[in-house]
């Protein structure tokens, strides 16, 4: 198990981080900081964005208290499933996981500005007991003086590496292409496995006028990721019911639940999205199953609602940002930023541009997901 790890930013900014005897970073603090005390992963069931135990809720309550108490800490969550399954879906997950504490966080009324949710997928195992795979970690830091790192900039410092995740990222739009999965199959399942993919933060760059344009581009980022993290809920439910392992292969799930409800599952169409329901008589757990389709054939419906006219907003923000770049040593000047500041920035820029730039592709790539899902289930119920 992976402890909690804390950062100063005032360090890091410095090049002076300490060093433990094997080579990794240990616990810091700002000096005028005050102490943070380490709260344990948070645990999940198996298929499930939702927290295992009442003991999960109350590490959740820990971080809060410490949040609250402490202006000046941030927190990643950084978020986890076993090795179970295929790696884009636990992608998928793992990122859902780690935006449902954020949510529970902010719930109890931390500032959101000072979490991050980074979803790691199937990486990071214990070794140990596949149940702690499959939890998020709170990594804590204390922020000093200077420009905040980024989430990435954070977890390497801490050692924790999210290569794997965005090679996961990679694996799952492979999968949405038909291309071959981890495990060598191609995927039966269409559109079925919603994947989650890319950076979900659009950084801080320090400069009023381009903070509020790149505010702009967080608005259209959090609806794509709203949207990606709901379908991912509603289908890790949908998976829970259907009692398979995570990252299962639906479509083989879908014809099983079709020969074992016997005729009792009908069908409707309303325009593209399906409908289904079940006869009088029906077993409980067909029925469960039934309703936790409905819920992510909903979630998806409300997605393809959302995003029609993503693409063009998240479009003419980008063709508004290519003089930016070009401006940024005025608007630099004007914030009372120093001239060695500038290449920093001007790679946060960079950064942001692009991330504008990829919601068209991801948003196209989300919804021919969601019109395969659409059509599979179609296919399974109304043959």
């Amino acid at each position: 198990m992976r402890p909690a790890l804390f950062l100063s930013c005032a360090l890091l900014a410095a090049g002076c981080l300490p060093k433990s005897p094997a080579g990794g970073p240990v616990a810091v603090t700002a000096a005028d900081a005050p102490p943070i005390t380490p709260v344990s992963p948070a645990y999940f069931a198996t298929g499930s964005s939702k927290l295992a135990s009442q003991g999960d809720y109350d590490r959740v309550n820990q971080a809060a208290a410490q949040l609250k108490s402490n202006p000046r800490l941030y927190v990643v969550l950084t978020g986890y499933t076993d090795a179970d399954g295929r790696p884009d879906s636990n992608l998928a997950l793992s990122q859902s996981r780690s935006e449902y504490v954020a949510d529970l966080l902010k719930k109890a009324g931390c500032d959101d500005r000072r979490i991050y949710a980074k979803g790691m997928g199937e990486v990071a195992s214990t070794g140990e007991n596949v149940s702690r795979d499959r939890r998020v970690e709170f990594v804590f830091f204390s922020a000093g003086s200077g420009q905040l790192p980024t989430a990435d900039d954070i977890l390497a410092s801490a050692g924790i590496s999210s290569a794997s995740a965005t090679s996961a990222a990679s694996v799952a739009s492979s999968a949405a292409s038909g291309k071959a999965d981890k495990g060598g199959k191609a995927d039966k399942g269409g559109g079925a496995t919603v994947t989650q993919q890319g950076q979900a933060i659009m950084e801080k760059v320090g400069i009023p006028e381009l903070d509020s344009f790149f505010g702009k581009g967080q608005a259209l980022l959090d609806k794509l990721r709203g949207n990606e993290a709901n379908i991912a809920k509603a289908k890790a439910s949908l998976v829970t019911v259907l009692g398979v392992a995570e990252g299962a292969d639906i479509a083989e799930a879908l014809a099983e639940l079709k020969a074992s409800a016997a005729g009792a599952i009908t069908i409707k169409m309303e325009g593209i999205k399906p409908k289904l329901a079940v006869k009088p008589g029906a077993t409980p757990k067909i029925s469960q199953a039934i309703t936790a389709m409905n819920q992510m054939v909903e979630a998806m419906s409300k997605a393809l609602a959302d995003l029609t006219t993503l693409p063009k907003e998240a479009m003419a923000l980008v063709n508004e940002a290519k003089t930016l770049p070009s401006q940024l040593p005025t608007m630099a000047k004007a914030a009372g930023l120093k001239p060695t500041q500038i290449p920093k920035l001007a790679k946060t820029v960079k950064s942001n541009i692009g991330l504008l730039a990829d919601i068209p592709k991801e948003t196209k790539s989300l919804i021919d997901e969601i019109t395969s899902t659409f059509k599979l289930i179609q296919s399974t119920f109304a043959g």
